[in-house]
């Protein structure tokens, strides 16, 4: 086994979530300093990370009529990775990756969005090498979603650009949706009432392009509010690697898979769009405009913080550059290895 797997074995004893519903970010982390080009580090992550989450209780298989109670219902959360376990143990894992995730699209917002990032992270390292490990791993993503299921509230179908249809969460100016002491989760169960958030959400042209030009489009939109709002970066970080996360599973299972994820892809962004609206912007800083201008050494500053937020923005703004080279994507990626960890918010 790789460091990877080595982390994945680890991480496979452990929970989804750790303290009062903090997300257990490690596996994704280990996977996506992969990407940035420093697996050397993934053993100092696991040792940072690990510690804190608390061990995995045993669950069992769910019946077909227990999926339908035990959906979205977190305390079963065990019963349904054990599941997924099962299903993925043996046979074509693809078949049941596609399968799961149109059965649980409308529900990616599970846990703000994180039980789907780590769906994609554990697909694409088993996309790389098929093993039982990665199997296992991908199982802990689907369950996680599965349980934490959420969906978010929105009829799409407009004609704006990204940017055009996000201005109305400024127009609108409502008071922030994340109060003290909430998760990002607990924020968005005011969406309904949000006027701002619902017109921006019916606004957006969905259909103009293919699938990787709008996910690219959507990515760089976000990337724009998150340098004009130093306060949120947190949320805003989560608003830019749902959708581009989106390609990451389209890469492994097909781009209608990815087509019948963006819709909901795009209401997470624009909800956590609402979470950050009405911050400051990012002042201008000589060094990150350096570092966004060297991306060998923007992924080795990125992978040495060690601190998730920071590796995994970093590592999907790159992902994004990678398409469609763009200089606000490098600059967010600079500030995510730079600052990200000194005191934005925890999700």
């Amino acid at each position: 086994m790789d460091e990877l797997d080595e982390a994945f074995a680890r991480f496979s004893l452990t929970a989804p979530e750790w303290g009062d519903g903090f997300t257990n970010h490690g596996p994704m982390v280990c996977e996506a300093l992969v990407h940035l080009g420093h697996p050397a580090l993934i053993p100092a992550c696991v040792e940072l990370l690990a510690p804190r989450v608390p061990r995995l209780a045993e669950g069992k298989e769910l019946s077909a009529a227990d999926r339908v109670s035990a959906r979205g219902d977190p305390s079963r959360v065990a019963d349904w990775i054990a599941s997924y376990r099962a299903e993925l143990s043996s046979g074509n894992w693809r078949e049941v990756l596609r399968s799961s995730v149109l059965e649980l699209s409308p529900g990616l917002f599970a846990a703000a969005g994180h039980a789907f990032l780590r769906t994609a992270h554990a697909a694409r390292a088993l996309a790389a090498v098929d093993n039982p490990v990665r199997r296992t791993e991908l199982s802990h993503g689907l369950g996680y979603w599965a349980a934490f299921y959420e969906t978010l509230p929105g009829e799409v179908g407009g004609e704006a650009d990204f940017e055009a249809a996000l201005a109305r969460l400024d127009e609108a100016s409502a008071a922030p949706l994340l109060r003290a002491g909430e998760l990002l989760s607990d924020a968005v169960t005011r969406l309904p009432e949000h006027a701002g958030y619902l017109e921006a959400v019916g606004r957006a042209d969905l259909v103009t392009g293919d699938l990787s030009e709008r996910l690219s489009r959507l990515c760089r939109a976000v990337a724009a509010r998150y340098l004009e709002c130093q306060e949120w970066r947190i949320a805003l970080t989560h608003a830019l690697t749902i959708p581009s996360a989106v390609r990451i599973l389209a890469q492994v299972v097909g781009d209608e898979t990815g087509e019948e994820l963006f819709p909901y892809a795009w209401r997470a962004s624009a909800a956590l769009c609402a979470v950050g609206a009405g911050g400051s912007p990012i002042p201008e800083d000589t060094e990150k405009r350096r570092l966004a201008g060297n991306l060998p050494e923007l992924r080795y500053r990125a992978a040495c913080s060690l601190e998730e937020h920071a590796i995994k923005l970093s590592e999907a703004c790159l992902r994004e550059t990678a398409v469609h080279d763009d200089g606000g994507l490098r600059l967010v990626a600079a500030d995510a290895a730079l600052c990200l960890g000194e005191g934005a918010r925890r999700c």
